[in-house]
């Protein structure tokens, strides 16, 4: 980090001189301090006060300053206590008070300025509480959590393309698939770039210039005829293994409903018989009657309080139900999830003609296609649906 010395020529002063300054650089930005000594710019050249009587006296003030700029810079450096300023404006105001006087250069550091990526991710979550979605929040948030458990004390600077490889690869190793990574590395360089933007790191650091976010294609998770009724005739051994069928097959009757949703919905989203809810995920309506094969489920698994279910009393952490449930699962066929009933709704709907609006609208997604206005007027679409669905798959239980 060289320190320069350049006339500012931008405004002269009444008396026709020039403001004679230090240069240096930092993350990216140029850094000024003003000496006091202003010239006329003929008396300037290649930073060297020239012709005027007084010029050695002059010349030798300003390698004065400089040359205790740079000792300062490099003493900064050596040291490692560059990191304790954040922003470009941090250092500037410190180098100002040591060449002004103001602050002993050999006086410690406060080192724990720097910021760190979760103090960032944190502060980003506060701030967008009150203009973004809660699942948006949430989204972040659980980004957050996975950063702390692989490295809480990161700091901002220390995010490289080596970091974000080494938060992959831990990531993996934990059994996230490569969508689901993709999802939190997102999350961390929308962050990123609001740290950019708040000046608490330099452009010239941004990781993701040079790292790649993979994903890869979904996986079709729809169960065959055989799987499906392996799972529906299955006799359970114990309690989660139960309650992961019954919730498999209430998904299942509710148009594969999502598993978070079945968690969060609450009795008074019941009204007629009618599910009159929106997605977690989409916020998009969901408007469904309950049929008979899913009413059975849910007497049996009621919550005692304002939800539905009582995943909510069974589970400490919302978060760990569908790891939970999928482990009971697992009991029936080696690789179910509760992901599959999903798909295999929606396979089984489409093998019965079913047209692909309906089944957007059955399953919280906003219908496209040209026949999107129809089924938006029509929500009972989704029951004939669900319906026709639910007798093939019970019907093929008698076959």
């Amino acid at each position: 980090m060289q320190v320069s010395v350049v006339m500012d020529k931008r405004r002269a002063k009444q008396d026709g001189t020039y403001p004679i300054k230090l240069r240096y650089r930092y993350r990216g930005s140029a850094l000024y301090y003003t000496l006091p000594i202003s010239i006329r710019e003929e008396y300037f050249v290649d930073g060297v006060v020239v012709t005027t009587r007084n010029r050695r006296m002059l010349n030798n003030l300003i390698e004065g300053y400089r040359q205790r700029a740079q000792a300062l810079l490099d003493m900064l450096t050596d040291s490692g206590d560059m990191q304790a300023f954040a922003k470009p404006s941090d250092l500037k105001s410190y180098v100002d008070s040591v060449l002004s006087g103001d602050v002993d250069p050999t006086a410690e550091l406060e080192q724990n300025e720097a910021p760190t990526l979760v103090g960032v991710m944190e502060r980003f979550i506060e701030e967008r509480k009150a203009i973004s979605g809660f699942k948006y929040i949430e989204s972040i948030d659980t980004a957050r959590t996975k950063v702390e458990d692989f490295d809480r004390s990161v700091l901002l600077s220390e995010v490289t393309v080596r970091w974000l490889r080494a938060f992959e690869s831990y990531c993996l190793s934990e059994g996230m698939s490569l969508n689901g990574l993709a999802v939190y590395l997102r999350n961390i360089r929308t962050v990123i770039n609001y740290a950019i933007d708040m000046e608490l790191m330099s452009i010239d650091q941004y990781p993701f210039r040079r790292f790649k976010i993979r994903t890869q294609p979904t996986q079709h998770r729809a169960l065959t005829a055989d799987e499906l009724k392996a799972v529906l005739t299955y006799q359970p051994t114990g309690e989660r293994d139960a309650r992961a069928k019954d919730i498999f097959i209430l998904s299942l009757c509710l148009c594969g409903m999502n598993v978070r949703d079945l968690i969060l919905m609450k009795k008074s989203d019941i009204r007629g018989g009618r599910i009159e809810t929106l997605r977690q995920k989409t916020d998009v309506p969901i408007s469904l009657a309950i049929p008979p094969e899913a009413l059975e489920i849910i007497e049996r698994h009621k919550g005692s309080g304002e939800y539905l279910l009582n995943l909510r009393e069974v589970y400490a952490q919302i978060e760990s139900v569908p790891g939970h449930l999928n482990k009971g699962l697992r009991c029936i066929l080696p690789h179910l999830t509760t992901y599959y009933a999903r798909h295999t709704w929606a396979t089984i709907a489409a093998e019965l003609d079913v047209p692909d609006p309906v089944i957007d609208m059955a399953q919280g997604r906003t219908p496209t296609g040209v026949t999107a206005i129809y089924v938006k007027r029509n929500p009972y679409k989704a029951d004939e649906a669900n319906r026709k669905v639910l007798d093939y798959i019970f019907g093929e239980i008698d076959n």
